[in-house]
C-alpha cells in the first residue's frame, strides 16, 4: 500500500512538473518569436525612415544645384558667353561658395567656349576661348580670398561640346551622369547639367556642376548610427557610390569600386537577392556572421537605378530579446520553486493521505 501511495505521489508531481514545464516552454518560445517579430518590424520601420531621409537629402542637394544651373544657363541672352565673361565668373564663384556639395561649376556655349570655377583640389578659374579657332586656355589659380596667385596659359585640346554632359542634355530635361572619377581631383562624383535652348529646340548653352560623392558617404556615416549597422549606396552596374564605413571608393587604376571588390560575400550576395526580388532577409559574411539586410530602390524621380542597402548584425537585434528571455526564465523558475512546495504539501495533505487512509 505504501508503494502504491509513493507511486501515486510521484505520478502527481511528475504530471504537475511536466505540465508546468510544457507551459513554460510554450510561453517562453511564444514570447521569443513575438519579440523577434516585433524587433524586425521596428527595425524595418527605422530602416525605411533612414533610407527615405537619405534619398530626400541627396535629391534636395541635387535640386538646389539644378536651380543654380538654371540661373547660370540663362544669365545672358548672348550666344557667345565670352562677351559676358566677367559677370558670369562672378556669379559662378558665388554659386560655388553657396553650395558645399559642388566641386566645380561650368558653362559652355555652342561655339566651344568654356568657363569654369572650381574649389577642388585648389581654387581656380578656367577660361577657354574658342572663337575664331583661338583655342586658348587660361587657368587663374586663386587663394582662399579668391585673389589670383598665378596664371597658366596654353593651347586647349578640350572641346566641351564633345562631352556627354553637353551632348546628352535634352530640352527641359536634366542630365545626370553615372558616377565616375573626376580628372581634376581623382575623386568619385557625378556631373549634373542643364541646357538652354532656343524656340526651335536648338542648344545654345549648357551649364553643369560636379557633385562629389564623398559628401554622400558622410551622410551615410551619420545615418548608420541610427540603425546601429552599415549602409551602402550602389547602382545597377554594381558601382559603389558611397558607404557608411571608411573605405577608398576607387581602385588603384582609378576606377570606381564594384560591390565584389569589397571582399565580402555579404555585398556580392546582395546582388543575387536583388535578382531574386528578395529585398529583405538574412545574409552571412565571410566569417559566417549573420546579418539582417534591407535593400531600397532610390526614388524614381531621380531617374537613376540606385540602391541603398543596410545591414544590421542579427545578434544586435536579438540581444535585448535574449536578455529579457533569460530574465523571464529565471523569474519563472523562482516562481515554480516558490509554489512547488506549497502545492506539494497541499497534494500530500488533502489528496494523497486521504487516499492512503481509504
Amino acid at each position: 500500500m505504501k508503494n502504491n501511495r509513493y507511486t501515486f505521489m510521484v505520478s502527481i508531481f511528475v504530471l504537475f512538473g511536466s505540465l508546468t514545464l510544457l507551459l513554460s516552454l510554450f510561453l517562453i518560445s511564444n514570447f521569443y518569436l513575438r519579440g523577434l517579430e516585433q524587433s524586425y518590424k521596428m527595425l524595418e520601420e527605422k530602416n525605411f525612415e533612414v533610407t527615405n531621409n537619405i534619398s530626400n537629402t541627396i535629391l534636395e542637394s541635387l535640386r538646389s544645384i539644378v536651380g543654380q544651373l538654371n540661373v547660370l544657363s540663362k544669365i545672358t541672352t548672348d550666344k557667345n558667353i565670352i562677351l559676358n565673361e566677367p559677370i558670369i565668373e562672378k556669379v559662378m564663384w558665388e554659386q560655388l561658395k553657396s553650395n558645399e556639395n559642388m566641386a566645380s561649376i561650368f558653362l559652355a556655349d555652342e561655339y566651344g567656349n568654356f568657363l569654369q570655377t572650381r574649389k577642388e583640389p585648389v581654387y581656380a578659374y578656367r577660361s577657354i576661348h574658342n572663337v575664331d579657332n583661338k583655342n586658348e586656355e587660361v587657368w587663374y589659380y586663386k587663394n582662399l580670398e579668391y585673389l589670383t596667385t598665378s596664371i597658366y596659359i596654353s593651347k586647349s585640346t578640350y572641346d566641351p561640346r564633345k562631352r556627354d554632359w553637353y551632348k546628352l542634355v535634352e530640352n527641359s530635361k536634366i542630365y545626370w551622369s553615372e558616377p565616375y572619377i573626376f580628372d581634376s581631383t581623382k575623386e568619385p562624383g557625378i556631373t549634373i547639367s542643364l541646357g538652354n535652348f532656343d524656340e526651335y529646340g536648338s542648344k545654345i548653352k549648357v551649364a553643369a556642376a560636379d557633385f562629389t560623392l564623398n559628401k554622400i558617404s558622410k551622410l551615410l556615416e551619420s545615418k548608420a548610427t541610427m540603425l546601429n549597422g552599415k549602409l551602402i549606396l550602389f547602382n545597377q552596374s554594381r558601382d559603389v557610390i558611397a558607404t557608411s564605413f571608411n573605405i577608398d571608393l576607387k581602385t588603384k587604376n582609378n576606377k570606381l569600386l564594384k560591390l565584389e571588390d569589397l571582399n565580402s560575400s555579404l555585398y556580392s550576395d546582395t546582388l543575387k537577392k536583388i535578382e531574386e526580388n528578395l529585398f529583405t532577409g538574412e545574409l552571412k559574411d565571410n566569417d559566417e556572421k549573420e546579418y539582417i539586410y534591407f535593400v531600397s530602390k532610390f526614388q524614381k524621380d531621380s531617374g537613376q537605378n540606385w540602391y541603398i542597402a543596410s545591414y544590421v548584425e542579427k545578434d544586435i537585434v536579438t540581444a535585448d530579446i535574449k536578455n529579457t528571455l533569460i530574465n523571464s526564465v529565471l523569474i519563472s523558475f523562482l516562481i515554480i520553486l516558490i509554489i512547488y512546495f506549497p502545492i506539494q504539501y497541499i497534494l500530500q495533505r488533502f489528496i494523497t493521505k486521504p487516499i492512503s487512509i481509504n
